[in-house]
This record gives C-alpha cells, sequence and structure tokens, in this order.
C-alpha cells in the first residue's frame, strides 16, 4: 500500500526548505531593471499591485519587492514613483503562517492561504485585496515553477484554464513553466518515496513540449504578448514576461 505524501514528494510543490535548494537569487538575476519600468510605462496609476501564486515561505516573494523598490533606477528616483504592493498566496497554511512570520514589508506585503484554482475562494481573496488597495486589476502576477503542480492536479482542462484566469486579472504574466523532464522528475521521486503517484498524469495529453505550448496558449488563446525572454535558470527553466493587450478588469 502506497504512503500519503511526505514533504520530500511535496503534492503541490510546496517543498518545506524550497528556497534552501533553490534560492530567490536564481531567478532574480535574471529579472533587469527595466521590469517597473514595463509596469509604467502604459499605466498612469501610483500604485503597482503584484500577485505571487505559489509564494512558499515567500522568500522569492520579498526578493522581488526589494528589486523593485530598492534598485537604482531612474524610475525610482522620480518624484512621482508608484507604491508597489504585493500579495502571496499559496496552497499550504503552514508555508504562508512562516512567510507572515518571517515577512520585512508587512505593511507592502501580504500573505494569503487558499487554493487558487478553487473560483470562489479565489476571487473572494483577490476581490478584498484588489477593493482594499483601490484598483480593480493587478499589474503583474509571477508563476514561479507553478505549471506543473497546476497540471499534475487538475489535468491539462486545469491547466488551460490557469492561463485563461491569470490572463484575464492583469496586464503583465511573469512566467516560468516547467518543461516535462519536470513531471518525469517528480513522478520518480514520489515512486522512490514509496508514496501515492500522480492520479492526472496518465490522462494528461499536453506532455513533451509543454512549456512551449504553455507560451504559444497565453499567446494565441489569452490575447498576450510575448515581450521578453529572460533566459533560463541554473535548472534550465525559462522566464518569460507577457502583455495583455486588452484587459477586461473582471476576475474569473
Amino acid at each position: 500500500m502506497a504512503k500519503p505524501f511526505q514533504p520530500g514528494a511535496a503534492p503541490f510543490g510546496n517543498f518545506i526548505n524550497y528556497y534552501s535548494f533553490n534560492p530567490p537569487q536564481n531567478r532574480l538575476k535574471l529579472i533587469p531593471d527595466s521590469l517597473l519600468t514595463s509596469l509604467t510605462n502604459d499605466d498612469k496609476s501610483t500604485r503597482i499591485l503584484i500577485l505571487d501564486i505559489g509564494c512558499n515561505a515567500g522568500d522569492l516573494t520579498v526578493g522581488m519587492y526589494k528589486n523593485l523598490t530598492q534598485r537604482p533606477t531612474t524610475i525610482n528616483k522620480s518624484e512621482n514613483s508608484p507604491e508597489i504592493s504585493m500579495l502571496g498566496c499559496d496552497i499550504d497554511k503552514t508555508l504562508i503562517q512562516r512567510a507572515l512570520q518571517n515577512n520585512p514589508f508587512p505593511d507592502k506585503i501580504a500573505y494569503q492561504a487558499f487554493n487558487f484554482m478553487d473560483g470562489a475562494t479565489r476571487v473572494k481573496h483577490l476581490k478584498a485585496f484588489l477593493k482594499s488597495h483601490g484598483k480593480e486589476h493587478f499589474d503583474l502576477v509571477c508563476c514561479f515553477s507553478l505549471t506543473m503542480w497546476i497540471h499534475l492536479n487538475n489535468g491539462d482542462t486545469g491547466l488551460l484554464e490557469f492561463l485563461d484566469i491569470i490572463s484575464s486579472m492583469t496586464r503583465f504574466v511573469l512566467i516560468e513553466p516547467h518543461p516535462w523532464r519536470c513531471y518525469r522528475n517528480a513522478e520518480r521521486r514520489v515512486t522512490k518515496l514509496g508514496c501515492e503517484g500522480f492520479e492526472l498524469l496518465p490522462h494528461i495529453k499536453i506532455r513533451n513540449d509543454v512549456d512551449v505550448q504553455i507560451k504559444n496558449y497565453l499567446t494565441d488563446s489569452c490575447g498576450m504578448t510575448l515581450i521578453k525572454d529572460f533566459g533560463a535558470t541554473k535548472w534550465k527553466r525559462s522566464i518569460h514576461l507577457f502583455q495583455k493587450s486588452d484587459l477586461k478588469h473582471k476576475l474569473k
């Protein structure tokens, strides 16, 4: 009889010490100063709102905030530089509790625990955050090493629904899709630990070039434009920035 999931298996990617083996700097060093300029170029708002989905214990969320607010960019020197507020969310309550306890910017970064794929719960939390900041949409949604976990737990339909959802609520998406080899590694890991496997994996049809298909779906079906490829991390996962051409400002 297979064992239930253990911390080393992490069914939703909720590894308890994730940033000890994949530090925030692995991604942050690829993201240029010009990201903040991109977020403000076509928006006159004095507030930038960023959503980090699957934030784990918040280390990368904090790193993103520091990068955007502490780098010596031209816009940061401006008297009219926008105020940045962030929301990090994760399905794991323990990780969110850790993020809250270690949050160095509690007035600028909020954390909430909920299942992003639960529509009613998602809309409730996100609407409340947006309303509290006087906006109807996010300016940037970050999805770092998240797509595989959405895919494994929600199937092909769930993955595409996820991409539809995030592209409907923001002007920009910063995404790091998992390539197919990561799925094979995840399955091998749970098998080695003697844990239950991913029930939907045999039924998944979006496979070998899943990372490419994610990029294509965002541009072909979600009305987004690929603005920049920021290169790949040492784990050979590429980070891409997409921009929405026509945002309807309606949460799904």
